[in-house]
């Protein structure tokens, strides 16, 4: 009866609109059967599993969780059987394929053995699930500072594949006389150039990791890493907000005067407290805290601390050792996963230069 009353009313509604010739929202006759349509639906019949040969076409409105409540399936089940790269888009009239039905849509195939094009629609999201890699993963070995960019065209690295080939296999041991020429000529080639400043802070830190027995020459490339992301392309140590005075430093810094110095930023009277003591300074950083300015004390104390965990509890044995090296994650020695791609692919360019 109650269907009948609407089907009643709605007909009188389309009837005056078609009398009265109602613009700009005109009722046409296809919006009155779609509703009578509606009203009228079996709802047990709509989602059924093997109504369609276990697939399911989209409907206006409808959104892949709500789908997939509806007939059983998760999302990512449904991700995954139809090929989808981004779960909040699909389109009116798409068929999907239902979990039990049809045999799921193949991952795409890395092309060029371990590899993955990216194409016009994909999400680093979307292409990790269907290769069985994290979006962590796919981020570290391909130098990705932003999960969310990625562009058409781009060759992606699956895991499981083999780093790009340096001059050396393995990891190797760390240079002790500092980089060499063709190393140099390598990151000029990368970097666009390298200052006088930056070579002498580069030789300083590997002589530093030598001192202190850090030999992998790819916990020597992260700590060049390091130093070249808080530093800056000239490499040389800074104080904190060095683009400010000492005035505001003063002013705004509740540790003042053991503000960050050196490489790295060392706050904190304790801090300097520490690092002199293991470098056999007593307190004399505690009375004059500018001496971790000094680019080899600096180099050293950089050494000591990424090896030790001074910075945040977390060392360069937690992420690059033996089998393990994970430059994306090993942003966390120093620094959370602040800008982490970007000293990954930095970290990539430098274990190259040592290596040559």
């Amino acid at each position: 009866m109650t269907k009948l009353f609407l089907v009643f009313a709605l007909f009188l509604v389309v009837a005056l609109a078609t009398a009265t010739a109602l613009t700009p929202y005109q009722l046409r006759y296809s919006a009155f059967e779609d509703a009578v349509s509606d009203i009228f639906e079996d709802d047990s019949s709509e989602y059924s599993l093997q109504g369609n040969g276990g697939t399911y076409t989209v409907r206006s409105g409808d959104s892949l969780s709500a789908i997939g409540g509806r007939v059983g399936c998760s999302v990512a089940q449904l991700v995954s059987l139809n090929g989808i790269s981004n779960p909040n888009l699909i389109r009116v009239g798409q068929v999907l394929k239902l979990c039990g039905g049809s045999s799921p849509s193949p991952a795409p195939a890395p092309s060029g053995g371990g590899t993955y094009t990216v194409k016009s629609g994909d999400t680093l999201s979307g292409i990790a699930g269907r290769v069985g890699c994290s979006v962590s993963q796919l981020a570290s070995l391909n130098g990705i500072s932003n999960p969310n960019l990625i562009r058409v065209g781009q060759v992606l690295r699956l895991c499981g594949s083999s780093p790009t080939p340096t001059p050396t296999p393995g990891p190797g041991p760390a240079p002790s006389g500092g980089m060499s020429a063709a190393g140099f000529a390598h990151l000029r080639a990368v970097f666009g150039g390298v200052s006088q400043s930056a070579a002498d802070g580069i030789n300083y830190i590997i002589a530093a990791a030598h001192r202190h027995g850090i030999s992998d020459v790819r916990q020597v490339a992260y700590m060049l890493a390091t130093v070249r992301g808080e530093c800056g392309a000239g490499m040389t140590p800074v104080r904190e907000a060095y683009w400010t005075s000492e005035t505001w430093r003063k002013n705004n810094l509740r540790y003042y005067p053991y503000y960050g110095r050196g490489y790295v930023q060392l706050t904190w009277s304790n801090n300097y407290a520490r690092a002199g003591a293991a470098l056999g300074y007593g307190n004399q950083f505690v009375n004059n805290p500018d001496m971790v300015l000094d680019p080899k004390i600096a180099a050293d104390i950089i050494a000591l601390g990424m090896r030790d965990a001074w910075f945040t509890g977390v060392s360069l044995n937690t992420y690059i050792h033996g089998g393990t090296c994970d430059y994306y994650n090993a942003r966390r020695i120093v620094n959370g996963l602040d800008k982490a791609g970007q000293f990954a692919s930095w970290a990539t360019t430098f274990e190259q230069a040592l290596g040559r």
